[in-house]
């Protein structure tokens, strides 16, 4: 199956991002695809560099322009990235408010550290930092209220390897579908160099015994270039788990392919 859409995209309204979104959406038009969603990062950890970076009013100025000048050919969506809902109850309720057409949560903080960084990986054991991340992960999923769980195993980049159990992924992906929140397929290691998505084809086998079967996926693209990367190969990759159904969000409603 051909995935027309990238439903995870950053602009220079995100701290870490040099595209900007017109280069996204001229990039869009160049490979045919059909939709992409701006998820721009919203951070309220004190130690996040991205924090108070989020400026709403300008990234709907921006998606409004943009939707008048290349509207007729491709489907602009406004999303956000919101990391750790779950600490930030206020902040996050007063986006869920707002117009936007998805909203992904993700795990990027273990109390005051970023879950890549160097100092977090060498002081703690592959063993302590995996349990910590997905009793993380487990308590966003619990508090619920997004759509989408982006790069739910995003730890693996850091640490290279990967340790969980089946029944703890069971545990997440079964309130997943209690909360009705999508897995993401998230395709940022496959340009790389990494050969499996966040999650990979095993861990998207689990979201399936759980009863799961909505997934989205995105490229997670920074840069110039990044767009719909390895997005077709990472559903390349699952095409022999049966009962999974692509789609996109409009509106915060899922809309399958």
């Amino acid at each position: 199956m051909i995935y027309p859409v990238d439903m995870h995209l950053h602009s220079t309204f995100s701290c870490d991002a040099t595209s900007t979104m017109e280069q996204h959406v001229q990039d869009a038009l160049q490979k045919g695809l059909k939709a992409v969603c701006f998820t721009e990062h919203v951070d309220y950890n004190p130690n996040d560099e991205g924090i108070g970076y989020y400026n709403y009013e300008a990234v709907t100025a921006e998606v409004e322009r943009l939707r008048e000048r290349y509207g007729g050919g491709l489907l602009i969506l406004k999303g956000i990235e919101f990391s750790e809902p779950h600490l930030y109850p206020k902040e996050f309720e007063a986006f869920t408010k707002k117009d936007y057409d998805y909203i992904l949560a993700s795990v990027h903080f273990l109390d005051d550290a970023f879950v890549l960084s160097h100092s977090l990986i060498e002081k703690n054991t592959p063993e302590e930092l995996f349990d910590r991340y997905y009793k993380e992960v487990e308590a966003c999923v619990r508090f619920g209220g997004f759509d989408g769980l982006a790069h739910m195993d995003y730890l693996r980049r850091g640490i290279g390897h990967d340790l969980y159990s089946n029944d703890v992924l069971l545990g997440i992906f079964s309130l997943m579908v209690k909360n009705n929140i999508v897995l993401e397929i998230n395709s940022q290691n496959l340009r790389r160099g990494i050969e499996e998505s966040f999650p990979n084809p095993k861990k998207i086998k689990l979201y399936r015994e759980a009863g799961g079967s909505k997934i989205v996926l995105g490229s997670d693209g920074h840069h110039p270039g990044d767009l719909a990367s390895g997005i077709e190969k990472a559903l390349d990759a699952c095409s022999d788990i049966q009962g999974l159904i692509p789609g996109y969000f409009v509106k915060r409603r899922f809309i399958s392919i």
